[in-house]
Parts: C-alpha cells; sequence; structure tokens
C-alpha cells in the first residue's frame, strides 16, 4: 500500500463492567480496501463496529480517521457534531436490520434524498432524480419510489438502505451482517450487488459477518475474534485457505462442504484430520486461554497461563496461538 491508511486502529478495547466486549484490537484499513470482521455471536464483532463508528465510546484505546484534506483527527476527541458530521457524508452505515437504517413512515425516495439534503442539496427536481437513479441501480424498480419500505420485501429494505447510505458518496461504510436474515437467493443478488458497488465506487468498508463465505467474496483483508480479542488475521484468501490459530480452524472445517472434499467435522467439535490440532502441537492450558475449551491441541500444562501473543511470519499474517510460528505454510504467498 502506498499513501497513508483511511483509518489507524490502536489498542482499542471496550468492557462492559468485568466482561470484554472487545480488547486491544489493532489494525490500519486503506481506502478502497474491504476488511472482514469474524467469529461466532458474541465475538466482539459488532462492539467493535459500534465502536469505530463512534456509536460506542470505547473504555481505551485510540481511533484516528483521515479527513479529505489528509489530516488524521481522532475520532474520540471530536465532537457530537462532527460525528454526525461524519456520518452524513464521508461515512455509512448499513444495519442488519434494515428498520434500523430507514425511516419506514416516509416514501424509499424520501429515505435516499433526506441523505443528500443533510448535504446541502436542495432542488427537488434534482434530489428525485438523483434517488431514481441509486433506487435503480439497487434494482429497485422507479414505480416504487413513492412506496414506503414497510411495503418492501427484507432484500428490497436492503438494497434501499444500501442506496440510502452510498448516494452521498461515503469513503468508508460500515456494514453490520448485511446479509443476515436474508434467503439464500436474495443473498446472492445482494452480495453480487455489494461487491459490484464497493468496486466501482472504490469504496473501503468494514463488514461484519459470521458468514465466511460471505467474507470470502467481499474482503481483501480478514480479522477473525472470539470472546474480543483478534485470534487471526492477514489476507483473506490466506486465512481461509490456510489458517493457523486452532480456533480459525474449527470455524473453517465448520463451512459447509461436499463430503467428498473434505471429512466431515466430528460431533465432539474437534477439528478434521490433518489440521494443526490434531498433529501433536500443544496450543496452550486448558484453564488458562479462553479458547482452550474449543482447541483440542490445548493439552500441555506446562504453558504460561497468560493469553499466548500474537506471532507474525509477515505483516500482513498473525495468529494468536503458541503454535502459530512452528505450522509449516503451504502457501507461496506466505
Amino acid at each position: 500500500m502506498t499513501g497513508d491508511p483511511l483509518l489507524r486502529v490502536s489498542e482499542l478495547s471496550k468492557f462492559y463492567g468485568s466482561r470484554v466486549g472487545c480488547e486491544n484490537v489493532t489494525f490500519d484499513l486503506w481506502p478502497g480496501e474491504v476488511l472482514a470482521v469474524v467469529g461466532e455471536s458474541g465475538s466482539g464483532k459488532t462492539t467493535l463496529l459500534n465502536c469505530l463508528s463512534t456509536r460506542l465510546l470505547p473504555s481505551s484505546g485510540t481511533a484516528s480517521y483521515r479527513m479529505r484534506d489528509g489530516q488524521f483527527r481522532e475520532l474520540y476527541r471530536m465532537s457530537e457534531a462532527e460525528c454526525r458530521f461524519l456520518m452524513r457524508t464521508d461515512w455509512g452505515f448499513v444495519h442488519q436490520n434494515p428498520a434500523d437504517g430507514l425511516r419506514m413512515t416516509v416514501s424509499a425516495g424520501a429515505n435516499v434524498g433526506e441523505r443528500l439534503m443533510a448535504v446541502g442539496d436542495r432542488h427537488y427536481g434534482k434530489i428525485r432524480a438523483t434517488a431514481v437513479d441509486w433506487l435503480s441501480r439497487v434494482e429497485i424498480d422507479e414505480d416504487r419510489i413513492d412506496d414506503e419500505p414497510r411495503a418492501f420485501s427484507g432484500g428490497m429494505r436492503q438494497r434501499l438502505q444500501i442506496a440510502r447510505n452510498l448516494v452521498t458518496g461515503p469513503r468508508l461504510v460500515f456494514m453490520d451482517e448485511p446479509t443476515g436474515g436474508l434467503d439464500v437467493s436474495v443473498q446472492a443478488r445482494l452480495l453480487d450487488l455489494l461487491r459490484g458497488l464497493v468496486t466501482d465506487l472504490g469504496l473501503a468498508a468494514i463488514v461484519v459477518t459470521h458468514d465466511l463465505a460471505v467474507a470470502r467474496l467481499l474482503s481483501q483483508r480478514m480479522m477473525v475474534m472470539k470472546d474480543g480479542r483478534v485470534v487471526e488475521s492477514g489476507l483473506t484468501d490466506r486465512v481461509l485457505d490456510d489458517p493457523r490459530a486452532p480456533y480459525t480452524q474449527l470455524l473453517v472445517s465448520s463451512m459447509l462442504a461436499p463430503r467428498t472434499s473434505r471429512s466431515p467435522a466430528t460431533t465432539s467439535g474437534t477439528m478434521r484430520s490433518g489440521s494443526m490440532a490434531t498433529s501433536g502441537r500443544n496450543c496452550c492450558r486448558p484453564s488458562s486461554w479462553p479458547f482452550s475449551a474449543r482447541c483440542s491441541a490445548a493439552s500441555s500444562p506446562s504453558r504460561s497461563p497468560s493469553s499466548p501473543p500474537a506471532t507474525s511470519r509477515r505483516a500482513d499474517c498473525s495468529a494468536r496461538c503458541s503454535s502459530a510460528s512452528s505450522i509449516s505454510c503451504d502457501r507461496s504467498t506466505c
């Protein structure tokens, strides 16, 4: 990557009393890059997303955003009005439930036009023409422009929410489970639409999802979270094709696939034959590391009781596992 990143995040943590929302998350996001944050429910993905979008204030850590003038601003030192202005202009937020991101009692055209008015547009004809154009981009017929979103299907509501967020030309879009709750056929259309828009507009995006197929399709880079901590990060293809952390291996092995292509996951939750967990390496002390209950390699009492640090063989590849550095990599890109 050349130039400066669009977003810099350092040691970001959020605690709910004694419970961990997210802890010590650090990464850079570059212009035009799509970062997927994956993990099971309760892993801290949405908490992280809400902190990054200033909907929640973190307990500690920093996040700096590069403004259009090239200067970095610390997000948590900005005023509420400045954060709202960013959300109206430079940012978009696609909610898992479209009703949270739409005004359900006004028309589809008004939902799109409201964002334009927030950035200063006042000409009714131009606003309506732009709304028609964006509705067509997200495959909503022009004759539905005066219908309210509550008359739309779930997939149409999600596409309308996407149009509402992208109409002002944001540089960064936050997406919280954009395909959650949709039928498989509707998911496929929506993902194809999202991929095309992200590529055509050159957007940077942070996509929270528990669906690894969505992450592979949309993102160039991936972070895997468990219990509020990042356990592995790297290029999406590398993480999915050659996972290092046992928890990531468990996620990947759980993806649905024909039985002829791989051995099915066992009912006990252990990883498939040939994975790092079954190769005799010991990863962590069973009672100390929060992932050990789901890691069949966690059998050595001689390990340190603290959480293992993130290890890295390259700048774009890290895993929070005691054995990660000893795992061989068959890919020439790692």
